[in-house]
């Protein structure tokens, strides 16, 4: 099954308390921080829309009207609406709120976190879908030196995911929380929430047979969730980033 950028629906988890950064993101939540003149989210989305991807849907929760009021304004021709959640759903329960919301629905889900970013060429994960046809998911990994803060993901030998690993020193595969999900796979997964993608989707699909492969890039990765890590994130942004991204001129942007 051919999966082209323009034909999915990316969808942004954007809805965490960010409690790590309550005391210096007082007034906004973790995706909105302003870094480089624009919210990290913001470069989230810009980024792939360069690589192709025209429409999306924001899952807010904390802060959730500051979020709607930013990307109101509008990204040049790009789609990008916003979906509240009214209570914390977790990752898998924030996605599948925001699925309910989108009409048609596509063939496939792209799923990313807004206060993280890989800086990895998309058609690694989109090509697994015309690779293999009958996988139902895949997740994009990056090798990194340290796994401590992460855990990590087990990997076979084949590209198949066989697990996850707590937290544990050491070079190896995490999760850089970008998933590639079937339509059908996605119907699968029920109403139960609040529902974890890592706690609670992925091991139990594991368990029922489900093929979820793991496509994994050693490019620049970033989580925003500590003070550390976002005082990081302006050199991130400027060195790994914006040179990849069109110019400003670019009649989408």
């Amino acid at each position: 099954m051919v999966c082209a950028p323009e034909m999915i629906v990316a969808v942004i988890l954007a809805g965490g308390l960010g409690t790590r950064l309550r005391d210096t993101l007082p007034d906004r939540p973790k995706p909105m921080a302003l870094v480089a003149g624009r919210p990290f989210l913001e470069w989230v989305v810009r980024y792939l829309a360069a690589q192709g991807v025209r429409r999306f849907v924001l899952s807010t929760g904390h802060f959730s009207e500051g979020i709607k009021t930013h990307f109101a304004r509008g990204i040049g021709s790009l789609k990008v609406s916003c979906v509240w959640e009214r209570e914390p759903l977790d990752t898998a329960g924030g996605f599948l709120n925001c699925v309910e919301s989108v009409t048609p629905r596509p063939g496939w889900w792209l799923v990313c976190n807004g206060d993280s970013l890989a800086v990895a060429d998309l058609g690694g994960i989109l090509s697994v879908a015309a690779a293999h046809g009958d996988v139902d998911g895949a997740i994009l990994g990056v090798e990194v030196a340290d796994t401590g803060r992460y855990g990590r993901l087990i990997v076979s030998d084949s590209g198949a995911l066989k697990g996850f690993v707590d937290k544990r020193s050491g070079r190896g595969i995490i999760n850089a929380g970008v998933y590639l999900l079937r339509d059908e796979f996605v119907r699968s997964l029920g109403q139960v929430r609040p529902l974890s993608f890592e706690r609670d989707v992925f091991p139990e699909a594991l368990k029922d047979g489900s093929r979820l492969h793991v496509v994994v890039t050693n490019g620049a990765f970033l989580d925003i969730g500590t003070p550390q890590a976002l005082g990081q994130a302006k050199d991130f942004i400027l060195t790994s980033l914006r040179p990849l991204l069109p110019d400003e001129q670019s009649p989408w942007l």
